[in-house]
């Protein structure tokens, strides 16, 4: 995980903020930042960036989109505002976006940041964005990304480091029982915004170990939501739910319970 409070033994280290509210992901970026010589510190969402930005000077802030609490959209524009007690408004922020289309490109570029680098996060391209708006570079060996690194982000992690793979997997299945819960809730309910939310969050950390089948209908979800097309979020969100179920059911053994 990333570091919250060691002091770095290089007075020139690059310090930068991720602001990510998943944890597979948390573990992902942070391992690959750290490994290519970065100081890395992890808040949860965007109003503990801002206070992490008025209590510390950080050189380039890694902000996601979607989050709980505070989006990334508007923890962005709070930075940025003329009255921000942040100790730098200037901060570089690049976006950490699983959808990169051109609105969702100018929706980032308009609340304020500076660029975007698209999930799953592939090494060289997070390292290269960087490069380009932070000049103290740490000494290190570069991050050489295999040509087929960014259709499997899951090997980002296993190229950095052999234990990471593992360590995603077993957040993701640890995570998947309270998802199953609360997508069920969501789809009892209704709450369409609540299933994009919870299928934007699944979205990430399934594309990180390969779970195709509930990547692509969480980001289906996700994107049905955005454009307003309940009728189809609640078509969709029962098929997601069934394959967590059938996940789940692999890991224990047992038959899936698909809700009635």
């Amino acid at each position: 995980m990333c570091n919250r409070s060691k002091q770095s033994s290089e007075t020139n280290q690059v310090r930068i903020l991720v602001v990510e509210d998943s944890a597979p992901n948390q573990l992902v970026e942070c391992a690959i930042l750290e490994s290519a010589g970065y100081k890395a510190e992890m808040v949860s969402d965007g109003r503990a960036a801002i206070e992490a930005l008025e209590s510390s000077p950080f050189d380039l802030v890694l902000m996601d989109c979607s989050m709980p609490v505070m989006d990334g959209f508007t923890a962005t524009r709070s930075i940025r505002a003329p009255g921000s007690r942040v100790i730098d408004r200037t901060v570089p922020i690049i976006a950490l976006t699983a959808l990169a289309m051109d609105e969702d490109v100018q929706k980032c570029l308009q609340a304020g940041m500076d660029d975007y680098v698209k999930k799953p996060v592939d090494p060289a391209k997070l390292i290269g964005m960087i490069e380009r708006y932070v000049k103290r570079v740490p000494n290190r060996k570069p991050v050489i990304a295999d040509g087929n690194l960014s259709e499997d982000a899951r090997r980002a992690g296993s190229e950095l480091n052999p234990d990471l793979l593992d360590n995603v997997i077993e957040m993701f299945f640890k995570e998947i029982p309270n998802q199953v819960t609360d997508l069920q809730a969501a789809i009892e309910s209704g709450d369409c915004k609540k299933l994009g939310i919870i299928s934007h969050k699944l979205r990430g950390s399934s594309e990180l170990i390969g779970a195709r089948s509930i990547s692509d209908l969480a980001c289906a979800i996700e994107k049905a939501t955005r454009q307003d097309e309940f009728e189809r979020v609640l078509v969709l969100a029962p098929k997601l739910l069934v394959e967590l179920q059938r996940l789940l059911a692999e890991l224990a053994g047992t038959e899936p319970e698909v809700m009635q």
